[in-house]
């Protein structure tokens, strides 16, 4: 087993003085740009907060050992929500592996969380037979004011309805939401308008796939560039009494290209939410929606871009009035730069999305979750990046073995029985987070090792929320 293959959270947080275990974010000046270094410091208090939770990887089947490390190197997320209305965010993270409880931290509003997922009933879902989570979304589903949770996994997905007392009940199967489907990715967003928040969930391996019995060892991308083999994204429609209906097919949204990362926003400003999909092995896809009788796959600079995008988040980086898009990929001097894409919005004007990413937000490493947020109150919209693939033995890398694969025919890739094996190698590990200040037209600097974002652990999600109520955005990344 690799070393380091489990991964602390970490929970940063601004205005918090300097404790231990978590990197905090503590803005020391607002409301003005100050130089690099000047506006954020970082601290590290998840232990001293009771935020203990250690993901851990999934155990796979044994026909893919030789890359188990690669496959299984997904599934440590967090995501927030105010689960009892009492004015204070709540944390949810996930683990991956069989009998590993999930956590839900509720918010003791003195700087502290308790974990209440076991009497909350949202603790045990990795289960033989039922799949392993790899990440969860909160959405008020039924318009009884509680926001409701949806886990999406490698197995089936869960949706849990908020009771408002303190508890969750398990109303998947009524619901008409027990798909197997191998998901990364989840969304809710009113797609028709209808005033019910509907539900897209990404596949990224096929729906097809038992990762604990294969039938077979073909279960990779066909392509490095251009690959429609994977799981098929689902839209499921929300009837207002309960339950979901399945509108794939008919609103045309079905998409295969292994998508790790779905948003939904109004990016056309004509009044009805889009959906944008980062893409593994490909390019991300915006799908324009008319009216809610249909979605279009637009040509908006995007088609022949193509890369390993791994998350989007959304944000208007310029203050236009506009949302604009930034999309992690991996960068790794030497062998492969893709470089992350910051796509600015001139949808109405031009018809698509200008790529202007270069400098530190090209390069961010292998870049996963990144999130957008004003960490220093100055108007502008700052960017944290979590990266870093597989931290093991830092003298073994196996880059170059991953490179003669790539190189083979897809019908060798394909099988992953033919991949060299990971064994104790490290790919892309221990990498620095990043924290990006953004200066207007002067650009994005990266202030992280100034602030104190030193940590080296593999980091895959990004949450912010002002967790202690202090009027200055938080920071937590699931590694």
């Amino acid at each position: 087993m690799p070393a380091m293959s489990t991964r602390r959270f970490i929970v940063t947080a601004a205005f918090v003085a300097a404790l231990v275990s978590v990197v905090i974010l503590n803005v020391r000046a607002s409301g003005s740009v100050a130089r690099a270094g000047e506006t954020i410091h970082l601290s590290e208090v998840a232990h001293a907060s009771g935020i203990d939770f250690v993901h851990q990887r999934a155990t796979l089947d044994p026909k893919i050992a030789n890359i188990a490390p690669h496959v299984g190197a997904l599934g440590a997320c967090v995501s927030v929500a105010d689960v009892n209305n009492d004015g204070w965010p709540d944390l949810y993270f996930t683990t991956s592996r069989f009998g590993a409880p999930n956590a839900l931290y509720l918010n003791q509003k003195d700087g502290t969380f308790r974990d209440i997922a076991v009497d909350a009933g949202v603790a045990f879902v990795n289960r033989p037979g039922e799949g392993v989570s790899m990440g969860a979304v909160w959405g008020d589903y039924d318009n009884d004011g509680y926001e409701d949770l949806l886990v999406y996994k490698w197995g089936y997905v869960q949706l849990f309805h908020n009771l408002g007392n303190g508890h969750f009940e398990d109303v998947t199967e009524q619901a008409g939401l027990k798909r197997w489907m191998n998901s990364n990715g989840a969304v809710w967003f009113d797609f028709d308008r209808d005033g019910l928040l509907d539900l897209y969930v990404t596949g990224y391996f096929r729906s097809d796939i038992d990762f604990w019995h294969l039938k077979n060892t073909r279960i990779m991308q066909q392509s490095w560039e251009f690959a429609s083999n994977g799981g098929k994204n689902l839209l499921f429609k929300n009837l207002g009494n309960g339950h979901f209906t399945d509108v794939t097919d008919s609103l045309g949204v079905g998409s295969t290209r292994w998508t790790l990362a779905a948003a939904a926003a109004d990016f056309n400003d004509d009044g009805w939410p889009d959906l944008y999909l980062a893409n593994d092995y490909g390019p991300e896809e915006l799908f324009l929606n008319h009216e809610g009788k249909h979605f279009e796959l637009a040509r908006a600079g995007l088609e022949d871009d193509s890369k390993s995008g791994m998350a989007v988040t959304l944000g208007d980086v310029y203050n236009r009035g506009r949302l604009d898009a930034f999309i992690t990929n991996i960068s790794e001097r030497g062998f492969l730069f893709q470089g992350n894409n910051l796509r600015i919005n001139f949808l109405k004007e031009l018809g698509r999305f200008d790529e202007v990413a270069t400098g530190v937000v090209a390069d961010a490493g292998w870049a996963w979750g990144a999130r957008f947020g004003d960490l220093n109150n100055d108007g502008l919209l700052d960017l944290v990046i979590a990266n870093g693939f597989i931290s093991a033995d830092s003298g073994r890398d196996y880059w170059y073995a991953m490179s003669k694969i790539a190189g083979a025919q897809s019908n060798i890739f394909e099988d992953a029985k033919n991949w060299p094996a990971i064994g104790t190698a490290s790919l892309s590990g221990y990498e620095r987070s990043r924290l990006l200040l953004n200066r207007g037209q002067a650009g994005f600097v990266d202030v992280a090792e100034q602030a104190g974002v030193t940590d080296r652990l593999d980091g895959r999600a990004v949450a912010m929320a002002d967790l202690f109520n202090t009027g200055s955005l938080d920071v937590i990344i699931a590694n």
